[in-house]
């Protein structure tokens, strides 16, 4: 009667191992760029929640049988970020970092349905001691949001198929492993696509200031060549524009444009002022850090130039510094405001040298508007600025 078992279960064990043989799953793996000049911006990786629809359809999916079951989120974010990793393709990758300024959050569905011949596959596999793989495959239906700083600009969907396999001779964690494989490459197919970690989506999407298009700068400050305009992805911080010497090449000229942060415009020269205080903060703090010494600023004085045939007021100062090796070194600030933002000049070198071609050049710069994205931000300061005052 054992040698009977024994041979039965020898005869399915070989069916079994042929029928496995004759089926095989693989996850669905979408081909992406993998030879880039530039990496993509570091970003982070959460766990979101399911959207109001998807949890609706999760759970009637779950209430249609006793048989159907809705995984939510079953799969480790950990998982994610390893593959987002291995791709090489960003600067940086975080697990659930709030400093990242970029972050993709997953929420994942899987649709389980127990159907007859799992029910008996499992049953087989258990009569065979696992020896016997018992297979799983259920759909997963995924959102994945893209952020900037909190703000959602994009969102994704997918429908993916999850394989796992039961055996003795599996990895358990290889499902996870192969589904996230999966998801991760349908992610990078579609940023790489849409372009959606640049700063000109974000510019589309936000509906802030187009610098590259509606900015327009000198090609030369006197003998100062222009290298090249550099535009932030944060549109608090605008662009930067770099001039350097034909013939000092550590001689080096930075022109700022980025909108002013303030609610109300109006008090030019208050702007101004707070403007200079904050950029010698900010330089005292790189001097710390570089280990500069002796740091002292001239008092501000002022400057005015002409644009488009108006007269515009600003202010300019010089800073004096000791570097680590004992050589001076200075930085000359000049400040204007044209229309909602700032026009920094920063120089490498003594005021004397560059105040007069400051003059001269600043009438070829012309500054987009404000943005709609800015509009929106000062608006909102002002609501926030009226309930606090009624409060008080």
């Amino acid at each position: 009667m054992l040698n009977k078992l024994i041979k039965k279960l020898s005869i399915v064990y070989l069916i079994a191992i042929m029928a496995g043989c004759a089926t095989t799953h693989s996850s669905q793996v979408a081909v992406y760029n993998k030879q880039v000049d530039f990496q993509l911006p570091p970003v982070a990786i959460y766990a979101n929640q399911l959207s109001k629809d998807l949890q609706e359809n999760c759970q009637a999916f779950a209430n249609e049988s006793v048989l159907n079951y809705c995984r939510i989120n079953q799969i480790d974010t950990a998982y994610y970020t390893a593959q987002f990793v291995d791709s090489t393709l960003f600067s940086q990758v975080h697990e659930a970092d709030d400093s990242t300024e970029y972050s993709i959050a997953v929420a994942t569905a899987g649709l389980d349905s127990e159907s007859a011949g799992e029910i008996s596959q499992a049953a087989l596999s258990g009569l065979s001691l696992l020896l016997i793989p018992m297979t799983n495959e259920m759909n997963v239906q995924a959102q994945v949001s893209i952020y900037w700083r909190n703000l959602k600009i994009k969102q994704y969907d997918y429908d993916l198929p999850y394989v796992s396999q039961q055996s003795l001779f599996t990895d358990p964690k290889e499902a996870n492993t192969q589904f996230s494989k999966s998801l991760v490459s349908h992610i990078i197919k579609d940023l790489q696509q849409d372009d959606t970690l640049s700063n000109g989506y974000l510019t589309r999407v936000l509906k802030s200031s187009n610098y590259e298009e509606d900015l327009t700068v000198p090609q030369e400050i006197a003998n100062f060549n222009f290298m090249g305009q550099y535009i932030y992805n944060d549109p608090l911080l605008g662009s930067v524009s770099t001039y350097a010497n034909r013939d000092y090449h550590s001689d080096k000229i930075d022109l700022y444009v980025y909108p002013i942060r303030n609610v109300n415009l109006d008090n030019e020269s208050e702007l101004l002022a707070q403007e200079s205080k904050h950029i010698e903060s900010e330089f005292n703090s790189v001097a710390k850090q570089l280990e500069w010494t002796d740091v002292s600023f001239s008092a501000p004085k002022a400057l005015t130039v002409t644009h488009e045939q108006q007269k515009v007021s600003g202010l300019y100062f010089q800073g004096e510094y000791q570097q680590k090796r004992g050589e001076k070194g200075f930085t000359s600030v000049y400040l204007f405001k044209l229309k909602d933002k700032f026009v920094k000049f920063r120089a490498t070198f003594p005021e004397q040298f560059i105040t007069a071609s400051i003059s001269d050049i600043f009438s070829k710069i012309s500054v987009p508007d404000e943005s709609v994205f800015m509009k929106k931000l000062r608006n909102q300061g002002k609501k926030h600025q009226k309930i606090k005052n009624n409060k008080g």
